[in-house]
């Protein structure tokens, strides 16, 4: 169990990934089917301490790219990882904090995975994630022309993401 744990310590984590948009729950929207994409490209940073070869408690940032919409936001978050000490070690990770940018509001990420030890420090991580953003934003009327038929555009609600991420840990 002692090889295949994460160390004791300061830990980072550097990972990207693809989200796909499943959902922009909001009650102004006229006509749901031309409701944009909300795919995401991301690149997350964490750091922090591995207390166990079990639990890791740190904080962290990353950058989103919404790609139809041409906006970026920036989270900024509180991260849990609790990891389970096997030779291919099945975690779940959480992540909250707040997201500032085009699409800022609260940020929340749930998730599993598997971590594959490199050496006795680092490690390859992949898995899935949903990723949760509130979206609390008046927008120009040419910020959405392209979706929406009406004058005023005033976003409030969540997006919903599936996210597979890929990365490492050191």
């Amino acid at each position: 169990w002692q090889e295949a744990a994460p160390s004791k310590g300061y830990k980072g984590f550097v990972e990207a990934g693809y989200a796909f948009g499943i959902q922009f729950h909001d009650d102004y929207y006229y006509d749901y089917s031309r409701e944009p994409s909300w795919d995401q490209v991301s690149v997350l940073t964490t750091h922090g301490v591995q207390f166990s070869q079990f639990v890791f408690f740190g904080a962290g940032l990353g950058i989103n790219y919404y790609k139809q919409l041409d906006w970026t936001n920036v989270p900024i978050y509180g991260a849990f990882r609790f990891t389970m000490p096997l030779s291919v070690a099945p975690y779940v990770d959480l992540k909250v904090g707040y997201s500032a940018g085009k699409i800022d509001g609260l940020y929340g990420s749930v998730g599993m995975g598997c971590r594959f030890p490199i050496n006795g420090r680092a490690g390859f991580n992949i898995g899935v994630n949903l990723d949760l953003q509130h979206c609390d934003r008046q927008l120009m009327p040419s910020a959405l022309s392209d979706y929406y038929y009406h004058d005023d555009y005033y976003l409030d609600g969540v997006t919903a993401a599936i996210a597979i991420r890929a990365g490492i840990d050191f």
